[in-house]
């Protein structure tokens, strides 16, 4: 994030809020936060940090006009919010060359009617692959469903490969998707799994 002069925040809910000691610890930057529901907790988190918080909420209708003036090449624009669209604001970003990042993949809020079958995970991800197809190579980076895992534990991942690779003297720097399942590979490595403890519990 070399050159980033200011960072647009949509949605300020718990990810959002636990990243702001992140960002400022790293960036001294202006950052400019949009909700949709401010309480006094969110202000005094949005206060602590030196960020600006915006009451409103962002849809189709106002998006483009809320958003675009913040935008510019040394922006980095986080869509952690639910119910705004990631096509929607890459398309935007990418438009003013704008770095992007979302936690997961979202449509405008719909209704049932829409039927689940459009709002799946997998239509979802297979629209969002369809939409990086008909982007111009060239444009301004957007990382996609970067969340927590999956997402952020890839990262982790991958330097753990890396770094496994170099004790055992292994030279090879993956350089796509394919070439880190090469390196597990030479690592001797067959299986990887990564879960997390749900502690979410039913009340029926």
């Amino acid at each position: 994030m070399n050159g980033i002069e200011n960072i647009v925040i949509v949605g300020f809910g718990s990810i959002a809020q636990a990243l702001m000691p992140l960002l400022v610890e790293r960036y001294s930057v202006k950052i400019t936060i949009f909700e949709k529901d401010v309480d006094a907790t969110r202000k005094n988190i949005a206060g602590e940090y030196g960020a600006s918080l915006i009451q409103k909420m962002i849809t189709p209708k106002n998006f483009e006009h809320t958003l675009a003036p913040l935008l510019t090449d040394k922006t980095f624009l986080l869509n952690l919010a639910v119910s705004v669209s990631s096509e929607a604001l890459i398309t935007l970003a990418q438009h003013h060359d704008s770095l992007y990042l979302d936690t997961c993949i979202e449509p405008w809020e719909y209704t049932d009617s829409q039927g689940a079958g459009l709002t799946s995970n997998f239509s979802l991800r297979e629209g969002i692959k369809e939409f990086g197809l008909q982007r111009k190579i060239g444009k301004s980076t957007a990382i996609i469903a970067h969340g927590a895992n999956p997402g952020f534990i890839s990262i982790l991942l991958k330097k753990a490969l890396t770094v496994m690779a170099g004790l055992n003297k292994i030279e090879f720097l993956p350089s796509c998707h394919q070439d880190w399942a090469i390196l597990s590979k030479k690592l001797g490595i067959r299986v990887i799994q990564i879960s997390e403890r749900d502690t979410q519990i039913s009340l029926s």
